[in-house]
């Protein structure tokens, strides 16, 4: 879900590299492989150690992809993509609190796309929001936590799924 959000959305920003962002979009939590499953499906609040364990995937997805694959553009941008997906534009997310300037457009675009998947999907520890709900949140986040040209084009892709019931 996470690379054709990401999809739909770099096609209304006029990106020409559609495929690549779905890809990207689809690898970017490859390090919670690395993660036991136990905890990543766990119904719980995480304590602190353990929170700080699943934060780690970023870190290891990155690691993975510059260990196994040779540097190209697409795996440059699998390993920001899965590094920084959790970066905030302030500079509050991790793992390297970097801000808007030091992201690149498509892992601003992931970002936007895993979080708004998250939460219109179910998890073990909670049931899925409503859409509407979902980007609510998001919207409130917006030039906080989120590019507010990415947000913008989030807002018209729900304004779409209104309109026809489909993303």
């Amino acid at each position: 879900l996470v690379g054709s959000i990401a999809q739909n959305i770099a096609k209304l920003l006029d990106i020409k590299e559609l495929d690549l962002i779905y890809r990207v979009g689809i690898i970017h939590d490859l390090g919670k492989l690395f993660i036991p499953q136990s905890l990543i499906l766990s119904p719980k609040q995480f304590s602190e150690n353990e929170k700080k364990v699943v934060e780690g995937h970023t870190v290891l997805g990155a690691a993975w992809i510059e260990k196994n694959f040779y540097e190209n553009e697409f795996t440059s941008l699998c390993k920001s993509a899965c590094q920084h997906h959790h970066e905030r534009v302030n500079g509050s997310g991790y793992p390297q609190a970097l801000q808007e300037k030091d992201l690149s457009l498509f892992t601003r675009i992931i970002t936007v796309s895993d979080v708004f998947s998250a939460l219109i999907c179910d998890r073990p520890y909670r049931t899925k929001c409503d859409i509407d709900l979902a980007f609510g949140f998001i919207e409130s986040k917006k030039n906080t936590w989120f590019d507010s040209d990415v947000v913008e084009c989030l807002r018209k892709l729900v304004e779409r799924y209104r309109k026809n019931k489909f993303l």
